[in-house]
């Protein structure tokens, strides 16, 4: 499996129905919608605490750099390569998305590609304990958690909603679906793995984590989303599908909102 892992990470890009400037469009969107515009929006909504005004406009950006892929690739077989990966051309024909809209994967491998982001997301977490001695919410839901205080039904539905639903898709279809074949192309299939994960990484360290300098900040911030990035890079190239990709991230989503569920409250 890691053999083979290897070698799809190493095949070159083939031809994209898209553009490099459509391929980084969609991380453009992604930035500009949920460090500016959803924020500013959720911030006018009267009588909304800070910290749900700052996850709702994340959702609300969120589910914006998703509704702007989707006007930016205007033709099915733009938007099926979002999804798939570009299958190679005979001779003398275009190359064209895979007619197997979840990369050729079984429903049973979906389902374990779902399995796997929660697995992952748990190793992680052992691990982070491990390294920072803390057991606190992931960046993104930090600022709903305060010890001693429940979190509001409210506050429960825009969690789920940003976790499991809008953050993953509108990453993955940035990231996994739109910027990691446009730079594999642009750069070669190594380095643009690479790049991609760097990107995700980078953009997770600029919207989620607070400032700082010491080891915790640079592990939840830079170093964890690298890893995951990694992972739903990996799974992306492995299985040919972003919906694996997909629902392993929405594994992570899960997870996360088990573990603010056990902490105290």
């Amino acid at each position: 499996m890691f053999k083979t892992l290897l070698a799809r990470i190493s095949a070159p890009e083939s031809e994209l129905p898209f553009s490099a400037a459509a391929g980084l469009s969609g991380l453009v969107a992604l930035v500009v919608g949920m460090l500016f515009i959803g924020p500013t929006v959720a911030l006018l909504i009267p009588g909304l605490p800070g910290n749900l005004a700052l996850l709702l406009g994340w959702t609300l950006g969120g589910a914006l750099a998703v509704g702007f892929i989707f006007v930016r690739l205007k033709t099915p077989t733009q938007r099926a390569a979002l999804w798939s990966k570009v299958v190679p051309p005979p001779k003398g024909k275009k190359a064209s998305p895979s007619t197997e809209g979840s990369g050729g994967l079984t429903a049973q491998e979906l389902f374990f590609m779902l399995l796997l982001g929660v697995g992952f997301a748990i190793t992680l977490d052992v691990i982070s304990g491990r390294l920072t001695s803390t057991f606190l919410p992931e960046p993104e839901l930090r600022g709903l958690y305060t010890p001693g205080q429940s979190l509001s039904a409210l506050g429960w539905v825009i969690a789920i909603l940003f976790m499991v639903g809008v953050q993953p898709l509108a990453e993955e279809l940035s990231f996994r679906g739109l910027l990691l074949p446009s730079l594999r192309r642009l750069t070669g299939p190594w380095l643009g793995y690479l790049l991609t994960s760097l990107a995700g990484a980078l953009f997770h360290q600029l919207t989620y984590s607070t400032p700082g300098g010491d080891f915790n900040a640079l592990w939840f911030g830079l170093l964890a989303p690298l890893l995951t990035n990694l992972l739903f890079g990996g799974i992306r190239l492995y299985s040919g599908s972003t919906r694996a990709a997909l629902l392993a991230h929405i594994g992570f989503g899960l997870f996360a909102i088990v573990k603010l569920v056990t902490l105290p409250g």
